[in-house]
Parts: structure tokens; sequence; C-alpha cells
């Protein structure tokens, strides 16, 4: 008796760093894979997974340089990773496999990495020529806009076009075989793109360093910004859930809002 009373409740958000086992807190890239083990490159270029909620790194040797950059994963089972001037790795049934001479992607660092519903592999790079695109084993480069800067970010929408936004604000389209530049901003006025989503509706999701985030649906574009009642207009990552919500992590934290709320904000913008 006289014990006090305790208050017991679930946890909703936990902080995983070095504390956890992550060889380094700074985190540039994360994937789940067919088997739901997490993956994750860290700022210093490790990468590491997450297995029996123990966090280890995986060591470099003859097969793995290390310099990672990006990673994803595709429903068959592979790990695709991205590297700093070492090219595109494979890993698969505890294996790595560098994909071919780098000199085929340019030299470049590699900066973000989509896999399409159909298995392909999308490859963003720093000052890139090109997009490229790897299926069945074969490389097919799509040419870009000079001076488009790093492709920072890429999604397929549920019509399964792919596209890609740049650090210097180009928002680039690919569909039926043909890459073309659809950037809703004027030149004169480019935002640099963070992140891009997709959801079933067929809208675009855009989030801006400082202008909030754009969307496109129907061929029509509007922003909504923190005039408008956004929480925070340096958005990095967008994430539709299944209930109707979009998560966004950005520099103050992460907030979300109802995508319909989102909507009627921007469809006010074009009546």
């Amino acid at each position: 008796f006289g014990g006090g009373l305790d208050r017991i409740r679930r946890r909703t958000i936990t902080l995983e760093g070095a504390g956890e086992g992550l060889p380094f807190s700074s985190i540039l890239s994360m994937c789940e894979d067919r088997d739901g083990v997490i993956w994750a490159v860290t700022q210093n270029g490790v990468l590491a997974h997450k297995t029996n909620g123990v966090w280890s790194a995986i060591p470099t040797d003859s097969q793995w340089p290390g310099d990672a950059t990006c990673v994803a994963a595709d429903g068959t089972g592979s790990l695709w990773i991205g590297t700093h001037l070492r090219g595109l790795f494979c890993y698969r049934d505890g294996h790595f496999v560098n994909w071919g001479d780098v000199r085929k992607l340019d030299g470049k660092t590699l900066h973000t990495l989509l896999v399409d519903k159909k298995g392909g592999v999308w490859i963003g790079q720093e000052t890139p020529t090109a997009i490229w695109h790897l299926q069945d084993g074969k490389l097919e480069d799509f040419p870009v806009p000079p001076n488009s800067r790093i492709i920072r970010a890429m999604v397929e929408d549920a019509a399964g076009n792919i596209w890609a936004g740049t650090s210097k604000g180009v928002l680039l389209r690919v569909a039926n075989g043909k890459l073309e530049e659809v950037t809703p901003r004027p030149d004169q006025e480019l935002a640099s793109i963070r992140c891009l989503a997709a959801t079933p509706d067929g809208a675009l999701w855009i989030g801006f360093a400082g202008w909030g985030v754009g969307c496109i649906k129907d061929g029509k574009y509007a922003e909504i910004n923190s005039g408008q009642g956004l929480f925070d207009d340096y958005v990095s990552h967008i994430v539709p859930d299944e209930r109707g919500w979009l998560w966004f992590a950005a520099n103050r934290g992460i907030f979300k809002v109802r995508r319909s709320e989102l909507e009627a904000v921007a469809q006010g913008q074009i009546s």
C-alpha cells in the first residue's frame, strides 16, 4: 500500500542512434527488404541492417568497398546499393555483385535509387547527363537537361510514369519511353526539390526546401505553404498512408495532414 500510481501507455515513436548500435546516427537512405529486414545507409558511407532487433554494420572486403550513398530493395530479394564514385552494387543471398564498369554510369556519385513495379532500377546521380534505367541486365539512359544538378528524388506514379526532382528545382517525367522536363515553376523562381510522393488518385506531391509542398493532379499545379497553414515549408520526406493522411518529415519535426484537406486548399488556388 502507498506505492503511488503508475501510468502505462504505448510508445508511438522511438529514436535509434549510436546507442542502439547504429554505426553513425545520421541516415541518408533506408528501406525494408522482402524478408522484413531494415537496411540503412549512414552519412559516413556505412551500410547497416537490423536483424533480431540489433543493428550491425556490413564490413568492407574485396566484394564490398563501402562508401554507400543510397539503398533500395526489389521484390525478388535483391538489395541495390548506390555508392560514391564506385558504381552500383547488388546484394543477394549473402553476396555482393558489382554491376559492371563504373564508367557506364559516368563514374559519378549515385544519390537516389527507385525500384519500379516491373522490377526495373532507376538511378539518379550527382550532376548527371542522364537518368539510368536497369532492366533485365540492360542499362538504358534518358538524357536530362544541362545543369539540372543532383537527382535528389524519384517516384513512380499510379499510371507507371517515373518522376525525378533535382536540387536545382527541375522536375522530370519519363512516360512512354521518353523523358521530358515538366517543371511547374518559372525558370527564375525554381525551388529546390527535396522529395516526391505519389498517391493512388494520380496526384504527385513535391516537397520543397523553403517553399512548402506542390501538388500536380489532372494536369493542374498548386502549392501549399505556411501561409495556408502548413506546419513547415522545408519538407524532406512525404509518406502517404492507407488512411488518407500524408506524413511529412521536415526541418521542425514530423507532422501529418489529411490528404483531402491539402487537395481542397490546392483546388481553391486553381479555382
